[in-house]
């Protein structure tokens, strides 16, 4: 019982740091566009 646990809670654990690096590499995008926004002008 406690290793079919074990496998849910990995499973969940994965999908939210999959869900993270997304949020992080969007962020990191849309920093690098913003900076060479300014930079340009």
């Amino acid at each position: 019982m406690s290793n079919y646990l074990n496998k849910k809670i990995k499973i969940c654990f994965n999908k939210k740091t999959v869900a993270n690096l997304k949020l992080t590499t969007v962020f990191h995008v849309l920093l690098n566009l913003f900076f060479t926004e300014i930079l340009e002008n």
